[in-house]
């Protein structure tokens, strides 16, 4: 993770991964309905809540890993940004001696095939995790695609630091967007 231009710290401690043994056993710690897994932060240690640990959960447990990195990397985003930026460094693979993040997800992008929802601008208002199963899968796709263009498309590479610096600054997201990637698409 911090190999990448994305985060600048993670934990000091090593993340406390909680698994069940099956969804029964998980239901009393779920905190939403659609939700497999969850990071939290208490008392100065981070935790990964997961339903179980089975195949491919490889992926789940980067997404919330990211939340921690996130979060010990001192920004504060709005939650599409969070979970868009979690998704898209749930796809780290190694390569050698070194990685690669950024992969397409298939998963998401069959959901934008259904088409988008969200105005980006409508996506940076969204300030807490949907319940319904499906608007929750748009949310989630939408979030990865806004995340995976402004760190990735062409016209907008290179810019994600001086996005940042103008958080940094204080400047409202729409704004922090506008100035580091010179558009007005929100």
């Amino acid at each position: 993770f911090l190999q990448t231009e994305f985060a600048s710290g993670v934990p000091a401690k090593p993340v406390l991964i909680v698994a069940f043994r099956n969804r029964t056993e998980y239901a009393a710690f779920q905190v939403q309905p659609s939700a497999f897994a969850y990071f939290r932060n208490i008392r100065a240690q981070d935790y990964i809540v997961v339903q179980q640990l089975e195949s491919g959960v490889e992926r789940v447990l980067l997404h919330e890993y990211a939340h921690a990195v996130l979060l010990h990397s001192g920004i504060a985003l709005p939650l599409a940004l969070q979970e868009g930026l979690a998704e898209v460094f749930a796809t780290i693979e190694p390569r050698g001696s070194s990685f690669e993040v950024g992969a397409a997800l298939a998963d998401r992008t069959a959901v934008l095939r259904r088409g988008n929802r969200y105005t980006v601008q409508k996506l940076l208002q969204v300030d807490r995790p949907l319940g319904n199963p499906s608007e929750s899968a748009q949310f989630y796709a939408e979030s990865w695609a806004l995340c995976h263009m402004l760190l990735f498309a062409p016209a907008y590479d290179g810019h994600w630091q001086e996005f940042l610096a103008a958080l940094r600054r204080g400047e409202p997201v729409i704004d922090a967007i506008q100035s580091a990637y010179h558009t007005d698409f929100v």
